[in-house]
């Protein structure tokens, strides 16, 4: 796998973009991540099915040549991401339960701390702290040793390895 990030301070952003080759069954994929720096990144699969590892080179090649055009320079690298399905949707648990039944995480209520030491203790209960706007669904395949994260609608969201490795082992 080679990957290369680019970053952007033009206009007071401060963005990051990763470009991923990376090798699948079949041949390679190229992934790109963008986002915030240090925030969290969305990733775009810019290959539908695996192709060549020289084809793959060549289209990040043309990727990197269009974000340093727009203002984008290198720098050192972000945090290695996560593998992820060449068709998250379609496979999404955000809307399939394990069971093969419809379910959508729930908004979040404001409780009180009486009613959050209750369900803090109850093993029915999973919670989450909400950082950074983003909340996801975690799919764990222990398995096949992967993790995949969906928003509610069933997009996929970028993991770090760190964050993949540590959600299996915790879990």
């Amino acid at each position: 796998m080679t990957t290369e990030t680019l970053y952007s301070t033009v206009g007071g952003a401060d963005k990051q973009y990763t470009i991923t080759v990376d090798a699948v069954s079949g041949g390679h994929s190229v992934l790109c991540f963008s986002g915030r720096r240090g925030g969290t990144q969305v990733p775009q699969l810019k290959t539908v099915k695996p192709v060549t590892l020289e084809a793959a080179q060549k289209m990040a090649r043309d990727i990197r040549a269009k974000k340093i055009a727009s203002g984008y320079q290198p720098g050192a690298a972000a945090a290695a991401m996560a593998p992820m399905t060449s068709s998250p949707a379609a496979t999404s648990p955000a809307t399939t339960a394990r069971d093969g039944a419809p379910y959508r995480p729930m908004l979040l209520n404001p409780i009180g701390s009486r009613e959050a030491e209750v369900l803090l203790g109850d093993p029915a209960w999973i919670m989450q702290q909400k950082v950074d706007g983003v909340r996801a669904i975690v799919h764990l395949n222990h398995a096949e040793q992967r993790v995949s994260a969906y928003s509610r609608t069933g997009k996929p969201v970028a993991l770090t390895a760190a964050v993949a490795a540590a959600l299996l082992a915790e879990f």
